[in-house]
């Protein structure tokens, strides 16, 4: 009887033990997982405190430091975060750009226009010669003309002819020579665009014929655009 009666619960247990397998196996796989921890030994000692956030610069005033020509800069002997000095840091140094090449045409122009501007030129002291003879002659004319006055013999009137003959002769003087200057001054302008690359490398050979850029004002360098190069903006930007 008592065999009979645990052969039929047999089936029921083992569908509980079936369940029971399944429950324990769900538990381990929907179990969450271990979190790895760092563990020490606590101990009394200071307290420090460290708050680590960006952060923007204000600076109160900048400069861009440019220069007045172009040219080639020279490398500069400053760098970023260096200190300056008003007026006395030198920025940089720049070396003014040769002069184009002449084609054959803009060199004969130049040559014509030169030729040119000499004959002005003496013509101009020719004018100075002329005018000068005239002067000498109105002076001897007036030195006469006070003589006869004071024997009497030519009026007051012929005596300040004469006087203003020697002024609008001196007043033609001085414009005969500033005329002189005028076309030397051209002559200069011409010959000097006659000028090539080669010629003003012979003329600044063992010279010193660059441009020095102070800075501004006395602060420190923030940035350099150019180190070396060819020259056609600002150097450097600075601030106080």
């Amino acid at each position: 009887m008592k065999l009979n009666s645990w052969l039929t619960q047999r089936p029921r247990i083992g569908i509980a033990a079936a369940i029971l397998a399944a429950v324990v196996v769900l538990y381990f796989i929907l179990r969450p997982a271990a979190v790895p921890v760092d563990t020490a030994i606590l101990t009394r000692g200071p307290l420090k405190v460290t708050v680590e956030e960006e952060g923007k610069t204000r600076i109160k005033d900048v400069f861009i430091v440019s220069a007045p020509i172009a040219g080639r800069v020279l490398r500069s002997p400053l760098e970023v975060g260096d200190a300056v000095e008003k007026n006395t840091t030198s920025v940089a140094a720049i070396e003014p750009s040769p002069p184009p090449f002449l084609d054959l045409r803009s060199r004969s122009e130049l040559q014509a226009q030169i030729q040119a501007s000499r004959a002005a030129v003496d013509s101009a002291r020719a004018e100075i010669t002329q005018i000068e003879a005239e002067l000498g002659f109105a002076e001897k004319e007036l030195e006469r003309t006070k003589s006869l006055t004071q024997r009497n013999v030519v009026s007051e009137r012929a005596l300040e002819k004469a006087r203003t003959d020697v002024d609008a002769r001196k007043a033609a003087l001085a414009r005969a020579k500033a005329n002189l200057t005028v076309r030397q001054r051209e002559l200069e302008s011409v010959s000097a665009r006659a000028i090539g690359p080669e010629g003003s490398l012979v003329q600044n050979y063992g010279q010193t014929c660059c441009l020095t850029v102070t800075s501004p004002v006395s602060g420190r360098v923030l940035e350099i655009y150019k180190k070396s190069c060819l020259y056609r903006n600002g150097i450097s930007r600075q601030t106080m």
